[in-house]
């Protein structure tokens, strides 16, 4: 090694060691936050509050380890200018670099804070996205709460004649602590009934947050309005299962799966079309696991809302409910098939099984959700009911 060379390299090991050091004790203090943090409400715990903690630091651990510990030997993310389409210059001032660094920890689907850039990981899609000339802050914040009042309104419909169908208490009194009360105690009509529910559960949840923050940001001026695309990209009228999952659903986790695929796949194979499937599966695997201990963060349902915080630890790996994992690990497989079978065929049968295929494998995740107590008495999250006040008019209380 040149010696004019070695006081740099020094540098950059020390700079290595400091990283793994920052990132485990990050990654320590996020996993403390998420398992062991929780909502009371008189010694007890608010299950979706808790399912959001959990979710929030496996997001920060999984971008911790993408970002701070895996990528060592890869070059920097980089924004790209939107005008040009070429990599920005890395900054290169405390300030900048302190700008870098916050906008990549919010970079969830790759658009970035600032107006003339995105990241270089961000789909198709966000890339090109702009909104609206004819928006002003004002009417974009506008239209983002009509949007929320909509899309809560919806929800809270279906939240109503869904426990209207079902009495999920009694479900737990029939077959106490089952694991799949869903698929062993419903008519298949209802198993699907429960996979519509909860995929609109995630989309307006998901959708309303995103919609609340760029609300904030945008009217603060902190961020443009090119910076907060849809979160979802029309994913009910997807053209195939590749096409849902790929362009469709949201990239709230994708960049940091990807990114941890890719450190085990690369050293092992240069065909592209290898690459992408290993890189696939094991995105999925991650979102199963990722799904998986978020749900198992919380016991079994007994009465709404009166249950303690279960500690996470290892052993207790042995008795997880899998149900949630067994829907993504399947994933691929439908995507396979999509491939060689269905791809050089009508169109139209790509979609319908895309949807057939979510709809029955999803049961495995309402298996999840309904053993876990989450549909059990009303949810703390419709805190006004709208919609039900006039279903239950319609319907009556029966």
């Amino acid at each position: 090694m040149r010696d004019d060379l070695l006081p740099q390299a020094m540098t950059l090991v020390e700079a290595q060691f400091a990283r793994i050091g920052l990132a485990s004790l990050a990654v320590y203090y996020f996993f403390k936050f998420g398992f062991h943090y929780s909502t009371t409400l008189e010694n007890a715990i608010d299950p979706g509050a808790q399912m959001t903690w959990t979710n929030i630091a496996f997001y920060f651990i999984s971008r911790i380890l993408a970002v701070g510990v895996l990528s060592f030997n890869k070059p920097s993310p980089r924004w790209i200018d939107r005008n040009t389409g070429k990599p920005m210059p890395l900054p290169q001032t405390l300030k900048g670099r302190t700008q870098y660094a916050l906008d990549l920890t919010l970079a969830i689907t790759g658009s970035s804070c600032f107006h003339d850039r995105h990241w270089d990981f961000a789909p198709p899609g966000i890339r090109t996205y702009r909104a609206p000339p004819s928006l002003s802050r004002w009417t974009f914040a506008v239209s983002a709460l009509q949007r929320i009042v909509m899309l809560y309104a919806t929800y809270d419909a279906l939240d109503f004649l869904l426990k209207r169908a079902i009495n999920f208490h009694h479900l737990q009194q029939l077959s106490p602590l089952n694991p799949s009360p869903v698929t062993t105690l419903l008519p298949y009509h209802l198993q699907l009934f429960c996979v519509i529910v909860l995929c609109a559960h995630a989309y307006v949840g998901m959708t309303m947050e995103n919609l609340a923050f760029s609300i904030i940001f945008v009217g603060s001026g902190l961020s443009s309005m090119d910076s907060w695309p849809p979160f979802f990209n029309r994913p009910f009228s997807s053209r195939s299962l590749p096409s849902f999952w790929g362009e469709g659903w949201h990239f709230f986790h994708r960049h940091n799966f990807v990114s941890i695929s890719k450190f085990f796949v690369d050293p092992f194979t240069t065909d592209p079309n290898i690459a992408q499937f290993l890189i696939t599966v094991l995105s999925f695997l991650q979102s199963g696991f990722l799904h998986e201990i978020v749900m198992e963060s919380l016991p079994l349902a007994k009465d709404p809302i009166t249950y303690t915080l279960p500690l996470f630890s290892l052993e207790r790996m042995r008795y997880w409910n899998l149900s949630a994992m067994k829907f993504f690990i399947v994933q691929p497989i439908g995507i396979i098939f999509d491939a060689l079978v269905l791809r050089k065929r009508v169109p139209g049968l790509r979609r319908v099984f895309a949807f057939m295929w979510l709809l029955h494998t999803g049961r495995w995740w309402a298996d999840m959700w309904v053993a876990k107590g989450m549909w059990d008495g009303d949810d703390p999250a419709l805190v006004v009911r709208p919609a039900a006040v006039v279903l239950r008019r319609i319907f009556g209380n029966t």
